[in-house]
């Protein structure tokens, strides 16, 4: 009888353990963010990555009374801010500005990674992304993609773009652009997308694949021509120009995108949570009007359709170094 009295309390404390155990997992990230959290941007200050994270870091602080500051870490093409926030530990109060380098391109480029794009992070949201395009000077012939790709046809080998460098979104969506229009176009890196353009509108280059922010304003100013954006649906930004979908290039998107990204483990809680800041954020007319100054459109998202977009864009950017075989040393 004594056994049974002890085995029945011993369960009562197991079931009431568990309860508690259970009822604290799901308080877990539930005062989120109880302190400051750090919006890593892996580039130095200035770029659009750094703007954007001051503009949603300042637009989250104002919404929710927290406080949101932004923490440069600059280094291997966004690996070493990408690396520093998987190892700052579960709780989220450090998030990265995650973006086509960091979740798309680098686990393919570099052997020596330092760290998993997948395992190590728990994705929360997109925020913002801006469509690549290809754009040729004011000077040149083409007024038409189909001109441009019949050009280079007639010249396999001959006709060249410029790019921000070996293995950007904009060296990679060019070579893919050679594939599906069987093509040869002849490549030729710069370092940052500012020369590209200089020498697109001093007629020293013929063509470019570039992020349509570096092109807006010589564009707008007649010394540029912008032939398809490299979207799903045309760009608010620039609503005359096609894509390159309605000229007959199908599924053909590429963009720069930023999206974050907090540690492995981070409460469901807490990703739900400032997913949720995120969007209404995003969806403030302030939000809006600053990121078009950028060249870029909001993106509002679940945390799981923003999983679905990392590990697609993996999937894309690898699948073009691989035919390429391209690799790149950090």
């Amino acid at each position: 009888m004594a056994r049974v009295t002890v085995s029945r309390f011993v369960l009562s404390a197991l079931l009431i353990g568990a309860t508690a155990g259970a009822a604290q997992a799901a308080d877990k990230g539930a005062d989120y963010p109880s302190r400051p959290v750090s919006i890593v941007s892996p580039y130095s200050p200035g770029g659009s990555n750094d703007l954007v994270s001051r503009l949603l870091a300042s637009e989250l602080s104002k919404q929710s009374g927290a406080t949101f500051i932004v923490e440069n870490k600059p280094g291997a093409n966004g690996s070493v801010g990408a690396s520093a926030v998987a190892r700052s530990g579960s709780e989220g109060y450090a998030v990265l500005m995650a973006n086509g380098a960091t979740h798309g391109t680098n686990p393919t480029l570099y052997g020596n990674r330092l760290y998993d794009a997948v395992k190590d992070f728990t994705p929360i949201g997109m925020v913002a992304e801006a469509p690549n395009v290809v754009v040729v000077g004011a000077s040149q012939p083409y007024k038409t993609l189909q001109e441009f790709i019949d050009a280079a046809k007639r010249d396999p080998g001959k006709l060249a773009f410029g790019h921000s460098g070996l293995g950007g979104t904009g060296h990679l969506s060019g070579e893919k652009f050679a594939q599906v229009t069987g093509t040869q176009l002849l490549q030729v890196p710069y370092k940052g997308e500012g020369p590209v353009v200089s020498d697109l509108v001093a007629g020293q280059i013929p063509a470019g694949f570039l992020n349509i922010s570096s092109v807006l304003a010589q564009t707008a100013a007649g010394k540029l021509r912008v032939l398809a954006v490299f979207s799903k649906q045309r760009t608010p930004i620039l609503p005359d120009v096609p894509t390159a979908e309605e000229l007959g290039i199908k599924d053909f998107e590429f963009s720069v995108w930023l999206g974050l990204a907090g540690p492995a483990g981070m409460p469901k809680a807490s990703v739900d949570k400032l997913n949720a800041m995120t969007n209404a954020a995003l969806k403030t007319p302030e939000m809006r009007e600053k990121l078009a100054a950028l060249g870029s459109v909001p993106v509002i998202t679940t945390p799981e359709e923003c999983a679905e977009r990392f590990t697609r864009e993996i999937a894309k950017y690898k699948a073009i170094i691989d035919s390429i075989h391209l690799k790149l040393d950090q």
